[in-house]
């Protein structure tokens, strides 16, 4: 994390991690993060939610593994504090086949948490669905990336390598210019 940051404060790159305890907020801390994420796994720890919140920075909530009862839960408990909170539609699913990302799910959500901002965690092999996401208004879009083809990783196979992360930055910004 150390070197992470500090190459993130070289390269006037924001940098952020995922905790999955209370104790890995407070290491985090240290840093500074601008904002901090809930994953999924962890959208049902509200005394995690509760502690992060307290902090007053963003908080990205993940939704893939959670009903929307458990989002309003979470939800809840933040904006005790502030309501600085980007909600990500995602599918839990590693990788996700094209054919479930149900991107058009965006819609509801959108609907149900018109006072936040929505994007979109992507599990999927390529970019096209955080393109759809994109063009249907996500704010944000989350993709795993990877340095080389040739290193594998438990997520290798549905990140994707810099060409497809710089296509990804390029056509979004077009969709977006475009709507």
């Amino acid at each position: 994390h150390k070197d992470a940051f500090k190459l993130s404060k070289k390269l006037k790159i924001p940098m952020f991690s995922t905790p999955f305890s209370i104790r890995a907020v407070n290491f985090l801390k240290k840093f500074n993060p601008p904002v901090y994420k809930i994953s999924s796994f962890e959208i049902t720890d509200i005394a995690l939610i509760n502690h992060i919140a307290k902090i007053g920075k963003p908080i990205i909530i993940s939704t893939g593994l959670a009903n929307f009862k458990e989002i309003d839960n979470a939800i809840k408990t933040i904006t005790k504090y502030h309501k600085k909170i980007i909600i990500l539609y995602c599918v839990s699913s590693y990788p996700t086949p094209e054919s479930q990302a149900n991107i058009l799910t965006l819609r509801s959500f959108q609907k149900k948490y018109k006072n936040f901002l929505i994007g979109l965690s992507d599990h999927t092999k390529d970019i096209n669905s955080s393109l759809a996401a994109t063009s249907l208004g996500a704010s944000i879009i989350e993709k795993h990336f990877k340095i080389s083809d040739n290193i594998k990783s438990l997520d290798s196979e549905f990140s994707i390598n810099f060409k497809q992360l710089q296509e990804l930055k390029n056509r979004s910004r077009k969709i977006f210019l475009s709507l």
